[in-house]
């Protein structure tokens, strides 16, 4: 994969990644506990981080969003809103280790450090740790 497709392809993901904590966090605001919805509105803001830093290092060779995104767990109740965060992030694991193997430099930094960041994540939502986030062994 070229250091370009995979900037593009964490793009995406991370496009989806704010849409999908936004439907979380709409979700969670009709009564969600204080603790879940500042979780959600951290991941919120880290992905939005990201998604601006990626769209950066495209210029205008950024695909643009999907007008929809469909969530991977219907985010009605904290446990399928857990659910759905968690799949989120996990699902960045393996876009972000494949941006690591792809990439050099400053974009290869900015890769290792979001994937420790979407699997320290995955973990605080319940995602069991494993030797290799991202990767299938």
């Amino acid at each position: 994969m070229t250091a370009t497709a995979a900037l593009k392809a964490a793009l995406e993901a991370e496009f989806a990644a704010v849409y999908l904590y936004g439907l979380i966090g709409g979700r969670a605001s009709r009564g969600g506990k204080p603790a879940e919805i500042a979780r959600i509105n951290a991941n919120y803001a880290t992905h939005r981080t990201r998604r601006d830093q990626l769209l950066a290092f495209l210029g205008t060779d950024a695909p643009a969003p999907a007008v929809a995104y469909t969530p991977p767990v219907d985010p009605t109740t904290p446990k399928t809103r857990t659910a759905c965060a968690q799949a989120v992030e996990v699902g960045c694991e393996a876009i972000y280790a494949d941006l690591v193997a792809a990439t050099t430099g400053s974009q290869r930094a900015f890769a290792i450090k979001a994937l420790a960041s979407v699997s320290t994540a995955a973990g605080e939502l319940g995602q069991q740790a494993v030797a290799f986030p991202g990767l299938t062994l």
